[in-house]
């Protein structure tokens, strides 16, 4: 009875550790500076390398960590890394939508190198495990133009 207790309450706790996926999805965390510091706000992306499946997801990076957890969670593989982090410039702009209402927001810059954002050639292997992967990205010297991206709320170009 000692035994079946004991095999019992190991099973339970491996089953509430970290590492434990859902449905073949696995938890993903970890730091993120961007010119070694902390990334105030941003958003990191999973995407799958291949065509042959795999899921992807996404995270927003708060205080220099994101964390993903099991349930919107990675199938192991390998994937692309894609960094979203945009810093206020302190200018504002206006825009004027369709109907001629005028609107005002605070103007952003990304720093983020394209091969760290929208053309990522930064990988990472998912295992069927707690991932941990710590980035940090460069900063570019000027702003770099994200593609497609107009630069108004609206994405109208």
């Amino acid at each position: 009875m000692k035994r079946l207790f004991l095999i019992f309450a190991m099973s339970l706790a491996l089953l509430s550790g970290c590492g434990v996926g859902v449905d073949g999805h696995f938890p993903v965390s970890g730091n993120v500076n961007l010119g070694g510091t902390p990334v105030p706000k941003g958003r990191v992306a999973f995407q799958p390398t291949s065509e042959s499946g795999g899921s992807s997801a996404s995270g927003d990076i708060v205080d220099g960590k994101y964390s993903i957890p099991a349930e919107k969670g990675l199938t192991p593989g390998e994937y692309n890394v894609i960094f979203t982090i945009e810093e206020p410039t302190g200018k504002m702009i206006e825009y004027t939508d369709h109907s001629g209402e005028v609107y005002s927001y605070e103007e952003t810059a990304s720093y983020v190198p394209l091969d760290w954002g929208a053309r990522s050639t930064q990988k990472v292997t998912i295992e069927p495990t707690r991932n941990k992967f710590d980035f940090d990205v460069p900063r570019s010297e000027e702003p770099v133009e994200a593609p497609g991206i107009s630069g108004n709320p609206s994405g109208d170009k």
